[in-house]
């Protein structure tokens, strides 16, 4: 399985990255994972790889993640979708995409498991 894992916080994304990697679905052998600090650094054949996307929804202070994921449910409808994210207030926006789950970043320990 390919993960990517797409936000501008570098420290949240290695604490993802190896949360991911301590999960008992990830195995090292078959799985590989991807991450980019923003939407835009992701090319479409990147995108085509992933199965399994965590997406920011905010990136430097603007709500432009939720424009990537319709970017991801267009070119990778087969890709399953993770927001991730610290504001709630942006919460209901993700509804305008295909998604499988929200995980408040404060929660993720709790969370990550049943997103995942």
């Amino acid at each position: 399985m390919n993960y990517m894992i797409i936000d501008d916080d570098s420290d949240f994304a290695q604490r993802l990255r190896r949360r991911l990697e301590s999960s008992v679905q990830y195995s090292a052998q078959r799985d590989a994972v991807f991450t980019a600090c923003s939407g835009d650094a992701v090319d479409d054949a990147e995108m085509e790889k992933a199965d399994v996307v965590f997406a920011d929804i905010v990136f430097d202070g603007a709500a432009d993640g939720i424009g990537m994921v319709s970017r991801f449910n267009d070119r990778c409808p087969q890709a399953q979708i993770i927001y991730v994210t610290s504001y709630l207030k942006y919460a209901s926006a993700v509804y305008d995409t295909e998604h499988a789950y929200l995980i408040y970043k404060p929660e993720l320990e709790e969370q990550f498991e049943k997103a995942l």
